[in-house]
């Protein structure tokens, strides 16, 4: 059981009933004496929406850095929110860590749009833009990524947002590669997918950059020079 949930288990029911009380009487007081009831519920929503985003970017953030399993205090430091509140704000660790990448693929959706391949465009040219696209999606989304493949096996929402990511690249890749791979049948049009598939997605990425060394120029070239290698002559027969 994650420390959050050890928290929020071991809350005496009589503190929450007392909180409770404390809140019933605070805003019949208001009520009597003029001031809105409501103003005090209000602005506790508002701190309490802030103190989320915070901590949702803090945790963003260390992984960013490198973070990629934060400690409670960590968030806390980061985030300027106290410990208490951010145990008190999420359910459990899952729930954090859903609304982190969540919050992190909206920033991010522009980068997966790839409009149409132009009419007439060569291998070599639509070989080139889809490189570019790869390796920005790569390099901007690369430090979650990591944190959400080191979770994926305990949070499945997380491998699930994994999983709709892979299928938007590979969509965008059977789009601008039809001309080639509507060539190919059966088998051969699977295997074919398969192998560019492979040579694009993240984990090529990390081999390129992480254990190769790789700059972005030449994590880009790698990129456009296996679709041309793939790609090149199917169909020219």
């Amino acid at each position: 059981m994650s420390p959050i949930m050890q928290m929020q288990e071991g809350r005496p029911r009589e503190d929450q009933d007392r909180g409770d009380h404390r809140r019933d009487d605070r805003a019949a007081h208001a009520t009597v004496v003029g001031r809105d009831p409501l103003a005090h519920l209000d602005g506790r929503r508002v701190r309490r929406t802030r103190n989320v985003a915070s901590v949702v970017d803090a945790l963003l953030e260390l992984f960013h850095e490198g973070t990629y399993e934060p400690t409670a205090q960590q968030l806390a430091d980061r985030s300027g929110v106290s410990l208490r509140s951010v145990f008190r704000y999420f359910d459990d660790m899952h729930d954090l860590l859903v609304r982190a990448f969540e919050l992190h693929l909206q920033r991010v959706a522009p980068l997966y749009e790839l409009a149409a391949p132009p009419a007439g465009a060569s291998l070599v040219e639509r070989a080139a833009r889809v490189a570019a696209y790869r390796t920005r999606l790569y390099y901007a989304v690369a430090p979650i990524v990591r944190a959400a493949m080191a979770r994926q096996h305990e949070v499945p929402a997380v491998a699930e947002i994994g999983r709709q990511q892979r299928a938007v690249v590979q969509e965008r890749m059977v789009q601008w590669f039809a001309p080639e791979l509507d060539a190919l049948a059966g088998d051969e049009r699977r295997i074919v997918l398969a192998a560019l598939d492979a040579a694009l997605q993240f984990e090529a990425g990390e081999f390129l950059t992480r254990s190769m060394g790789f700059s972005p120029d030449e994590v880009e070239r790698t990129y456009r020079t296996s679709i041309e290698r793939m790609l090149g002559g199917i169909g020219a027969a």
